[in-house]
């Protein structure tokens, strides 16, 4: 929140945003960043040899596996 407040407050003023409205983005902001800190931390802890992503998956060599799906799955998203 201490790094990004300056930057934040000086849109909010040109923006001509509430103090409701500009406190929610801060507060957005710092969630969004401790939730990155977290995932990072987890994945440090998990002590993983290399670290590996869909980027670099090779779906060819599993035909049967939808790979639309797996990238859905890997958003983590619930509908």
């Amino acid at each position: 929140m201490g790094q990004e407040f300056e930057k934040l407050a000086r849109d909010a003023a040109a923006g001509n945003q509430t103090f409701v409205q500009f406190l929610l983005s801060l507060t957005e902001l710092e969630l969004a960043a401790r939730a990155a800190n977290a995932v990072g931390t987890r994945i440090k802890n998990a002590d993983f040899p290399v670290e590996k992503d869909f980027d670099t998956f090779d779906f060819t060599a599993l035909p049967g596996l939808s790979k639309p799906k797996v990238l859905e799955l890997g958003r983590l998203r619930v509908d």
